[in-house]
């Protein structure tokens, strides 16, 4: 199991100091996994908003081997009991530039312990045969 991610830092040079610097992380390659890797979460409707009915999604976490089995691809559902999605990419705003990296190092360490995690999965097992009646 393999994913490539391409991270791409906008915001921030050394002749600029921005409000806001991003972190776009795109799964743009896998192999023997999804690409859908970011899990998103759907709010409910606002009454104060001004366009009452309209949701907005936040990303929430980079997915577990159940939220891949469970959680559907690009749609949610959020009155019917599933408030969640899962995206190939993701775009991130932070308010530093090292805020940014540690959000960075943070992805690319539960993505890695995310493929340890399917792995095992994959290869460990127990296997129990029981003869009932």
């Amino acid at each position: 199991m393999q994913a490539t991610v391409r991270y791409t830092r906008t915001g921030g040079t050394e002749r600029t100091t921005p409000q806001a610097y991003g972190l776009h992380a795109e799964v743009v390659a896998s192999v023997d996994m999804p690409k859908e890797l970011f899990v998103f979460k759907v709010s409910a409707p606002s009454n104060t908003d001004p366009e009452a009915g309209e949701v907005e999604s936040y990303f929430d976490r980079v997915a577990s081997p159940v939220d891949i089995s469970e959680y559907p691809v690009g749609v949610s559902d959020p009155e019917n009991g599933m408030p969640y999605y899962r995206a190939a990419e993701v775009y991130i705003v932070e308010r530093s530039s090292e805020a940014r990296e540690d959000t960075c190092d943070l992805v690319k360490r539960d993505i890695n312990e995310l493929i340890a995690t399917l792995k095992a999965l994959e290869s460990e097992g127990v296997t129990e045969e029981v003869i009932h009646g």
